[in-house]
C-alpha cells in the first residue's frame, strides 16, 4: 500500500487460566508478595506490564530458547493461574512524506 508501512506488533496481557479463576489469581499472588497487582480484582494491565518488562529483562533467553516463557520468573502458583501468552496485531502507519500545506483565504479566490 503506497504510503503505509504495515508490521505485525506483538503484545502480551496476562488473563487467568481457563480452568483457575480470578479468585485464585487474586489468592495467589497476595501469597506470593505480588498483592500490589490486586485491588478488588487484579489489575491486568499493570500485572501485563510487569510480565512484558520480564520479557525485556530475559530477551536473550527466550531467542536463545533457553526459557520459553518468562512464566518460570513468576512464583509457581501464580504462573499456574495466568494464561500469558501474546497477542498480535497488524498496524498500517502513514509514512507519506508529503505535507498538507495549509490553504490560504487567497488559495480560494
Amino acid at each position: 500500500m503506497d504510503g503505509l508501512t504495515i508490521h505485525l506488533r506483538r503484545q502480551i496481557f496476562v488473563r487467568h487460566k481457563e480452568d483457575a479463576s480470578a479468585a485464585e489469581v487474586i489468592e495467589a499472588l497476595k501469597r506470593n508478595e505480588m498483592g500490589h497487582f490486586v485491588k478488588e480484582q487484579y489489575i491486568v494491565a499493570s500485572l501485563s506490564a510487569h510480565v512484558r518488562q520480564l520479557e525485556a529483562i530475559h530477551q536473550d533467553e527466550l531467542d536463545e530458547g533457553t526459557i520459553e516463557s518468562v512464566a518460570c520468573y513468576l512464583p509457581r502458583d501464580v504462573a499456574a493461574v495466568l494464561n500469558i501468552d501474546p497477542t498480535y496485531q497488524v498496524v498500517a502507519l502513514d509514512t507519506g512524506k508529503e505535507k498538507k500545506a495549509k490553504k490560504s483565504e487567497d488559495d480560494f479566490e
